[in-house]
């Protein structure tokens, strides 16, 4: 279950990449066009920025062109992850039993806290939990066999010598 939480993140990390790409696509066509064939553009931005945002959490900026600024998390001084022309590439990775997002801006790698809500903060909890559990579980059964082997230790065998 951690493992399927974790390819299902990389699944959708790759699709907010995609859709990044897209709607910087459609910021370029938006600067190059004019008058009433931007309202198509401006349908399509629209639902690429929603399904974006059934992935993770975003605040989007309007210019008055139509080009949309897409930020992670719920304020706007988090990450972005559009800008006009420009995506930047969303990864994940697992660090210490949690999912680990960052963002590839300006040649760096940087880390990111906010992924707070959307499909990609329910994966993390999942795989969180999954690891809590499996933690759990090892500790329980390590104490479970010491514990027996400290019974049998105390018991009699066949020949009723003692372990």
């Amino acid at each position: 279950m951690k493992l399927g939480a974790l390819k299902q993140a990389e699944i959708d990390i790759d699709s907010i990449n995609i859709l990044s790409t897209e709607l910087a696509n459609i910021n370029k066509k938006l600067l190059a066009a004019s008058g009433s064939s931007n309202n198509s553009l401006l349908d399509t931005r629209v639902v690429v920025i929603d399904e974006i945002s059934k992935l993770i959490d975003v605040t989007t900026q309007l210019d008055t062109r139509g080009t949309a600024t897409v930020r992670l998390g719920q304020s706007q001084n988090g990450p972005i992850l559009v800008e006009n022309t420009i995506n930047n590439r969303m990864e994940v990775s697992e660090n210490l039993g949690s999912l680990a997002f960052s963002i590839f801006s300006g040649g760096k790698n940087t880390p990111t806290s906010q992924v707070t809500n959307g499909t990609l903060k329910g994966l993390s909890d999942s795989f969180s939990m999954c690891h809590t559990t499996q933690t759990d579980l090892d500790e329980m059964a390590f104490v479970f066999a010491n514990t027996l082997n400290l019974q049998h230790k105390s018991g009699l065998d066949l020949n009723g010598s003692k372990g």
